[in-house]
């Protein structure tokens, strides 16, 4: 997509000459905010994830939002629970 800013003739170029050169990759014991982290400082969208050299899945960006909401949910219930038993 950033390569169409410079014209719709990026799209008969050959995949070397616009895809990402050098690909950030997670290990499985990876935080969900170290991936936030490595997402945005490099400003990806997906992250593979490797073991040993070999692709084991791939993050997107959706999985650490909802991962992300779900945290804060929980966290917010957890606060009015303590907030509704303290009254």
């Amino acid at each position: 997509m950033r390569g169409l800013v410079e014209g719709v003739e990026v799209l008969d170029a050959p995949i070397s000459q616009i895809m990402t050169t050098h690909v950030h990759t997670a290990d499985p014991r990876e935080s969900v905010h170290d991936l936030m982290r490595l997402m945005s400082e490099h400003r990806v969208r997906h992250v593979p994830v490797v073991v040993d050299g070999a692709l084991h899945g791939i993050v997107s960006i959706g999985d650490v939002v909802k991962s992300r909401i779900g945290e804060l949910e929980f966290e917010r219930d957890q606060l009015s629970s303590y907030v509704s038993n303290t009254q």
